[in-house]
């Protein structure tokens, strides 16, 4: 009678694992402009990685894309769903706030997604498994671009914040030979600094 039921418990706790194990794994479908492993462009040289950054952005319309390491490659695995990783990710839920904004919060898309679950990459039939340390950025923002044609990727769409002047935190210089105005924090040396564009009066 113990030996039964002995069975009979941990036949309910491998049960119980595999349902955890189910429940726990998410499985996205493999997109080749969006989800790019490190693998494929390692080798690349700088003139093929823009053409390839700028092919992806085309396609997608989205400001960054997913980079991932492979680590195994599972076969017959039978997920009840599996999703788009574009449209799962790129939404307002995952995006900083802001009208214009799809900017992804990074932090979040880590807690809601790599942190939380195991996650499976669907190509063809097989179930690639991927890097997930809890400090690894596993989306790249394509921005700022400083490529010399700017007419070959669309404008960003950008929201409005307004910085209230404050000599406390702020110094502004003006250059001594190409005479624009510039603002950089205090103890910061020269970094984080930016520009005076245009002035608009009220």
């Amino acid at each position: 009678m113990k030996v039964i039921l002995t069975i009979l418990i941990l036949l309910f706790f491998v049960e119980a694992f595999s349902q955890n194990k189910e429940n726990d794994s998410i499985y996205f479908k493999y997109n080749e402009n969006y989800i790019l492993f490190y693998e494929n462009f390692k080798n690349l040289n700088y003139k093929e990685f823009e053409r390839r950054v700028l092919q992806n952005i085309s396609k997608t319309k989205t400001e960054g894309y997913f980079i991932l390491k492979k680590t195994d490659t599972l076969y017959n695995l039978n997920p009840k769903q599996i999703f788009d990783l574009k449209e799962y990710v790129e939404n307002r839920a995952f995006y900083y706030s802001g009208t214009y904004n799809k900017t992804i919060n990074k932090d979040l898309l880590k807690e809601k997604i790599f942190n939380k679950y195991k996650v499976f990459i669907v190509k063809n039939n097989t179930f690639i498994t991927i890097r997930q340390h809890p400090f690894e950025n596993f989306y790249n923002s394509y921005y700022p671009i400083k490529y010399e044609d700017k007419n070959k990727y669309p404008t960003q769409l950008k929201d409005t914040l307004y910085l209230k002047y404050n000599k406390k935190y702020l110094i502004e210089k003006i250059h001594p030979y190409e005479n624009y105005t510039y603002y950089y924090f205090k103890n910061s040396g020269n970094n984080g600094s930016f520009f005076l564009k245009q002035k608009i009066f009220h």
